[in-house]
């Protein structure tokens, strides 16, 4: 692999090595040992079969630089460090479906994601693989991401920032640093940052081709 997949590589690696050291939501932990099962193939993954067009941005990131660097002391510091190391190469981008119907005036100038690993034909991932989408969300301080669903089963690592989660009919429940968050198939979800942005990187299997939708 050339640097691109060497860092990829070594952010997914990251990722699995912060799954195992996490504490587990006991409904999760079926799906924790498929997605790290499907993280230790990463070497079997293969590089995007196009020219890597790194650096591509939205205005939220602005907020990347110092997102990483407030999470040095937290326990998602390994996480940030192999992503301090693959930024340059992410290619930032929005869902198809939040940006012709955006729950706010200023949602699409405080959010974008960046795929590491997944389906080529469904974004600009780095590596491909067909049974496993990876990536990061940002978010900008003081955002709502409202409650939406999608079928694929997700599993969020909170890299930097502290912020509120909500999931079905719990309530919202602040989460920091080194925080897993699961969330089943279908089942509706959101998200509220406070005084930080928000890096979470995340894990999808299952329907990787459907994307997610509001909640009306």
């Amino acid at each position: 692999m050339n640097s691109v997949g060497e860092k990829a590589s070594n952010f997914l690696a990251s990722f699995a090595e912060a799954l195992r050291a996490s504490k587990r939501d006991p409904l999760a932990v079926a799906d924790v040992e498929e997605f790290l099962a499907l993280l230790d193939e990463v070497d079997k993954f293969d590089l995007a079969p196009w020219p890597v067009r790194g650096g591509e941005s939205l205005p939220v990131c602005i907020n990347l630089g110092d997102a990483i660097k407030s999470a040095n002391l937290q326990p998602s510091w390994k996480m940030a460090e192999t992503l301090d190391a693959l930024c340059e190469h992410l290619i930032w981008i929005q869902s198809e479906n939040y940006v012709r119907s955006p729950p706010s005036a200023n949602f699409l100038t405080n959010y974008g994601y960046a795929v590491v690993a997944g389906p080529p034909e469904v974004a600009p991932a780095l590596l491909c693989n067909n049974r496993l989408a990876a990536g990061l969300v940002l978010f900008c301080p003081q955002t709502c991401y409202p409650p939406h669903r999608h079928p694929a089963t997700e599993l969020y690592y909170v890299v930097s920032g502290h912020a509120e989660w909500w999931r079905g009919d719990g309530p919202w429940e602040a989460k920091m640093p080194g925080t897993l968050i699961y969330h089943d198939s279908g089942i509706p979800h959101g998200i509220r940052t406070a005084a930080e942005p928000l890096i979470a990187a995340y894990l999808w299997k299952g329907d990787l081709r459907t994307d997610a939708y509001f909640i009306e």
